[in-house]
């Protein structure tokens, strides 16, 4: 399948304000008032309103904290703690909007839910979204680890971070909070397809609640591995320290 340009524009150089008022006028309630209409499930609305609010959190951690990072911290490190932002943003918003606005446009109301879920979680968008998904979340630990050592060890990255953290945006989470978001979207994903399901007839049910599992189960296997390996280099670091393993003369 043709893969298509994000709907929504990303302009590096417009304020929170500005960019948050301009990329979500209508769109969100577009997307509402079609899944309301449709699947008459005030739990399923909610839980597509905390997608539309994850892909919040993705700009927010871009416009806010990424931006003013860009000032104190290397290359290294802004790929460690932002490693595919970009990506994984455009992929979050060719679901929410841009499959559920093509339903729209075929029809007045998305009559099957399904058929987007499996839009976002089946074949090569699945396997996309798959890899990219475990890309980010993989680098979290590495990345919180790093956060902490930054704050303790640099006031310039410290000030900053209490800078960034103070916006209305962020809604008085951290940073650190900001970063697992995508790992806890991951999460929620098969509590939404079982109630989108009762919605669903055929075997669609099943392939949609399968393709899901299956990116979940891939992603966490993939965090687990990178944890294991930090874990190791950490601990071959401490021997390689110890007095009692060093090579003397």
């Amino acid at each position: 399948r043709q893969r298509r340009a994000a709907m929504l524009p990303t302009p590096r150089g417009s304020p929170p304000a500005a960019w948050e008022k301009k990329a979500w006028a209508g769109n969100s309630d577009v997307l509402l008032n079609s899944l309301t209409t449709s699947l008459c499930s005030s739990w399923v609305v909610q839980k597509v309103t905390e997608c539309v609010s994850h892909l919040r959190t993705l700009r927010v951690l871009d416009q806010v904290f990424f931006q003013k990072m860009r000032s104190v911290l290397n290359s290294d490190e802004l790929a460690c703690i932002f490693p595919n932002l970009p990506q994984v943003y455009e992929l979050h918003g060719q679901f929410v909007l841009c499959e559920t606005m093509k339903k729209r446009r075929e029809t007045p109301i998305v009559q099957d839910i399904g058929d987007v879920m499996l839009a976002r979680f089946e074949g090569p968008a699945g396997d996309e979204f798959q890899e990219q998904a475990a890309q980010l979340c993989s680098q979290q630990s590495q990345a919180l680890e790093l956060i902490k050592n930054k704050q303790r060890k640099d006031p310039r990255f410290a000030h900053i971070i209490q800078e960034c953290e103070a916006s209305p945006h962020c809604r008085r989470l951290q940073l650190k909070d900001l970063l697992v978001s995508e790992m806890q979207r991951l999460t929620k994903y098969p509590l939404l397809l079982d109630n989108i399901i009762k919605h669903t007839e055929g075997e669609e049910r099943n392939r949609q609640y399968t393709c899901c599992r299956g990116i979940l189960q891939t992603v966490n296997e993939v965090v687990g591995e990178t944890e294991h390996r930090q874990r190791l280099s950490q601990y071959q670091r401490r021997l390689d320290a110890a007095p009692q393993f060093k090579v003397t003369d």
